[in-house]
């Protein structure tokens, strides 16, 4: 296991602790601008409600990386075989960097992994 999938696993390790912790769900409300009032031009605001960062979408989130990095893993075991598999290896290993730089603040991210894009 390459280093940076297990730094990834591991911090999905403790996103799954926190989900499965004992808190509420958080409700954010907030006021977006949805158009213009036709006769006075002030801007017309609408409440918006919107349940975020559940336990179970956390949960499921923790589930869908674990099986990119399950891809990662078997990709990893492809490396030289053949053009095509290095070129796969290398994307994998890409997707892999963009998952770990969600974690970039924590003490163990390795800079290394940055990637252009984040």
């Amino acid at each position: 296991m390459s280093d940076l999938e297990t730094f990834i696993r591991a911090r999905l390790g403790e996103d799954a602790l926190l989900a499965e912790a004992d808190w509420s769900p958080v409700t954010i409300t907030a006021e977006v601008e949805v158009g213009t009032d036709g006769r006075s031009g002030e801007p017309v605001m609408a409440p918006v409600f919107t349940r975020a960062w559940t336990p179970e979408r956390m949960l499921r989130e923790v589930e869908a990386k674990r099986a990119i990095l399950g891809k990662y893993e078997r990709a990893l075991t492809a490396q030289g075989f053949s053009p095509a598999a290095d070129a796969y290896v290398s994307d994998m290993e890409w997707t892999a960097r963009i998952l770990a730089a969600v974690y970039r603040d924590h003490p163990d991210y390795d800079e290394t992994w940055k990637t252009g894009e984040l």
